[in-house]
């Protein structure tokens, strides 16, 4: 998924429509792998009024999803939010996607692989559980500028 986690993937639904099924909250499993890009780019300066509002915008969209992710799950305690996979390096984007360069693709196909098989290895709800570490503890938003580094940081 990418952009607004919750809005744009719709956990909410999602949980709505288990729970109208029968299913009970402790019954619903929720998984979540982002494939978007994992951090934002440094930037030096910026040029113009415009540059500034859209690098505004993608600041506020990885934090806020982020963030989203962490405000649902404190709204259904009962819910197992089992494996959150982010990206342990940008992926692909843009124009390169176009392209559908074997070379990169096979490059994302193995990231992939690899980091699913990492947070596996974490064992279910670790992810979510650094999550919300590095988002509510000062020191570790500032020594790992990004979740991922956070994440993959015994890796």
């Amino acid at each position: 998924m990418d952009g607004g986690t919750v809005w744009n993937t719709n956990l909410i639904s999602a949980v709505e429509k288990c729970s109208s099924l029968g299913y009970a909250k402790s019954d619903i499993i929720v998984d979540i792998a982002i494939c978007g890009h994992s951090e934002i780019k440094t930037l030096n300066e910026t040029s113009n009024t415009v540059s500034n509002l859209m690098r505004y915008w993608e600041i506020r969209k990885y934090y806020n999803s982020m963030d989203d992710v962490l405000e649902y799950q404190e709204t259904e305690p009962d819910v197992n939010f089992r494996y959150l996979l982010v990206p342990s390096e940008p992926l692909a984007g843009g124009i390169h996607m176009l392209f559908f360069n074997h070379t990169v693709i096979d490059h994302m196909l193995n990231l992939g692989k690899s980091d699913v098989d990492h947070v596996l290895a974490m064992g279910e709800g670790k992810a979510f559980e650094m999550l919300k570490e590095w988002r509510q503890t000062p020191h570790l938003s500032t020594k790992y500028d990004h979740f991922h580094e956070y994440l993959y940081s015994a890796y």
